[in-house]
């Protein structure tokens, strides 16, 4: 938030870049207060209230990564298809959304007894936790080979554009990368430690015994988080030389009024 308020008017695709950084923080909180807690009234406020914006994860970093390559912020009709998963998702949470605190203490209660009970539990109109969570995995993940993708196509020794300063296109272009293989980790680590691929269930036991990908994915929270201290230039975007008019010009002009 921090980072959308004080830098989003420099460089408005800060702005979607704070959006990843917030869900991505609410993803691990949610993790957490499953897997990794026992608090009963933590877990029934992060509980599926923000698993519809968890849909969006994909879709803003897609516009960051493209308008800082492209150096613009603006949205088009047409990505609009971007928040349909998202919408549809909203538009089932609603009955869980306006159930009493109570009844969702209860849930939190039964998860906290048996985690692998939330695929009994109604979450969604239209899919239980673990489809959610898969659904999401596999969004994720064709956003992010997709992201790598347009990173690819702008590598630095192809570009020639005199207009894009090299030192700062190379330092941005690092950021990004170290951003997608971060992110990149982050989902495939909870992927694996969250669900059995066959029955979608959920896999407490490797966060109990402290499995190697849930310290993996600690660890690549802390780069995705320090990463913004190493690589500050990013915040400003991609800047371009602007060619300035010709002085002689001017004079040739005031010379023949």
């Amino acid at each position: 938030m921090l980072l959308f308020v004080h830098n989003w008017k420099s460089n408005h695709n800060t702005l979607y870049l704070s959006f990843v950084f917030i869900l991505m923080c609410l993803f691990g909180i949610t993790h957490h207060f499953m897997l990794h807690s026992n608090s009963r009234f933590w877990l029934a406020v992060f509980f599926n209230h923000f698993a519809p914006l968890m849909f969006l994860l994909g879709p803003f970093l897609y516009f960051y990564i493209r308008g800082t390559l492209e150096d613009h912020y603006a949205l088009t009709k047409k990505d609009a298809i971007h928040f349909i998963p998202a919408f549809i998702a909203s538009i089932g949470t609603i009955p869980y959304l306006f159930q009493s605190f109570e009844k969702k203490l209860a849930i939190a209660d039964r998860i906290l007894e048996n985690v692998n009970c939330v695929n009994q539990i109604n979450i969604n109109l239209f899919f239980n936790i673990g489809s959610s969570f898969a659904l999401r995995a596999v969004l994720s993940f064709i956003y992010l080979l997709y992201c790598f993708y347009m990173l690819w196509q702008q590598y630095p020794s192809k570009i020639e554009n005199p207009q894009i300063p090299r030192k700062q296109f190379l330092i941005t272009y690092r950021w990004l990368l170290i951003l997608l293989s971060t992110l990149l980790v982050i989902t495939i680590s909870l992927s694996i430690t969250t669900l059995q691929p066959a029955s979608l269930t959920i896999r407490k036991n490797f966060f109990a015994d402290g499995d190697v990908f849930y310290q993996i994915t600690g660890i690549a929270y802390f780069v995705l988080s320090i990463s913004l201290l190493l690589f500050p230039e990013i915040l400003y975007g991609m800047p371009r030389n602007v060619a300035q008019p010709s002085t002689k010009k001017k004079k040739t002009k005031s010379k023949n009024v």
